[in-house]
C-alpha cells in the first residue's frame, strides 16, 4: 500500500501458493492436478469479491454521508469550493465518482476501485475521476488548489477503508476460505487440509 493509488490492489492470483495435504487417493489426485488451478483460481475471486464487497461498502457509505471512515478526519469544503460548487459531500459532487467505483477482474489484475483507464471525466476542471480521487485522497501537497492557489488537503478515503475493512489480514482469510470452499466443493478436500 505504499504506492499512492486510489484504489487497492488485491494480491496476484499468479503469486498464491497453497499447500494440499492427500494421502493415497490417486486416481482422485490426477483429476485434482487437472482441475486445481482453475480451482484455486475460482476460490481467488470468491474470497477477493467478499472483502471487496466490504471495502465497497464502507467507501459509499462514506461518499453517501460525507462522513470519512475509520477515525479519518476530512477537512471541511473551503469557503471557495462552497461558493463556486455550493456546500455538497466533497466524494459526491455529481455522482460520477460514486457509480464509477467497483470490483475490476483484467488479466492479470484485480482491484477495487475506480477501473483502470478510465475516461470517465469530473465535473471539476474536466480533470479524469482517477486524478480527482488522487488528490482527493493525498491533497496536493503544497502545490495549490485551482485559481485560489491554495492547497486542497487530503481527505483519505480508500487507505483508511482498506484499514476499517481488515487489510491483509481479513483479505487473505476471505482468499483462503474462498479456494477451501471450491476445492472442497469441487474435491471433496477437507478445509484443514488446505494451508496458507
Amino acid at each position: 500500500m505504499a504506492k499512492k493509488s486510489t484504489l487497492i490492489g488485491l494480491p496476484n492470483p499468479k503469486n498464491l501458493n497453497p499447500q494440499i495435504l492427500l494421502d493415497g487417493e490417486w486416481v482422485r489426485a490426477l483429476d485434482f492436478v487437472d482441475r486445481f488451478g482453475p480451482s484455486v483460481l475460482e476460490g481467488y475471486y470468491i474470497g477477493t469479491k467478499k472483502f471487496s464487497n466490504i471495502v465497497l461498502r464502507i467507501v459509499k457509505r462514506a461518499i453517501r454521508t460525507g462522513n470519512p471512515p475509520g477515525n479519518t478526519h476530512w477537512e471541511p469544503l473551503s469557503e471557495y469550493t462552497k461558493k463556486r460548487y455550493g456546500d455538497h459531500n466533497i466524494y459526491y459532487l455529481t455522482g460520477s465518482y460514486y457509480k464509477s467505483i467497483g470490483y475490476y477482474r483484467y488479466k492479470n489484475s484485480t482491484i477495487v476501485g475506480l477501473p483502470l483507464n478510465s475516461k470517465a471525466r469530473s465535473s471539476s476542471g474536466g480533470i479524469s475521476l482517477s486524478i480527482l480521487a488522487r488528490i482527493l485522497e493525498y491533497g496536493t501537497g503544497g502545490m495549490g488548489g485551482g485559481k485560489q492557489g491554495g492547497t486542497i488537503p487530503p481527505r483519505p478515503l480508500w487507505n483508511p477503508t482498506f484499514k476499517e475493512a481488515g487489510g491483509l489480514t481479513r483479505l487473505n482469510k476471505e482468499i483462503l476460505t474462498g479456494i477451501r470452499q471450491t476445492l472442497y466443493k469441487n474435491f471433496k478436500i477437507r478445509p484443514n487440509q488446505v494451508k496458507w
